[in-house]
């Protein structure tokens, strides 16, 4: 009989600490329309945040890749690199024609590109991660 006790008292526990509480709270908290309505005005507005700041980075990253490429001779040895980053860009305008770059600035230290293959791999990770983020937040 004690055992079957601490059992039940055992699982009660455990299902009160592990969402069986958390059903009549989230009832709780939905029945309210107005503050409801304040949680999700802001979880919008911070992913409105989101999206603006990782448009603006995708933006400085496509200017920042198409002057690096107005830069670069046809001769240069690392055009073939950067022709991969045109093409890559390329590629992204085809699959979202919508997507127009706006306002995208250079800084002081954008264009610290020196002439080796690293430095070209950067700047080409620099623009998948931008996209990544954008794409992240537009969805």
């Amino acid at each position: 009989m004690a055992c079957s006790n601490t059992f039940g008292l055992v699982t009660g526990a455990f299902l009160l600490g592990f969402g069986l509480g958390e059903i009549p709270k989230g009832i709780w908290k939905n029945a309210d329309w107005a503050s409801r309505q304040k949680v999700l005005t802001h979880k919008v507005a911070k992913m409105a945040v989101k999206l603006d700041d990782a448009h603006q980075e995708f933006s400085n990253a496509i200017v920042i890749a198409q002057a690096t490429s107005k830069q670069m001779s046809k001769r240069d040895p690392l055009r073939p690199y950067m022709n991969i980053i045109d093409d890559m860009f390329l590629q992204m305008l085809k699959e979202d024609p919508y997507f127009k770059p706006q306002g995208g600035k250079l800084g002081e230290n954008d264009m610290d590109y020196d002439s080796d293959v690293k430095s070209m791999a950067t700047l080409r990770r620099q623009l998948r991660i931008a996209r990544e983020e954008y794409y992240r937040y537009r969805r």
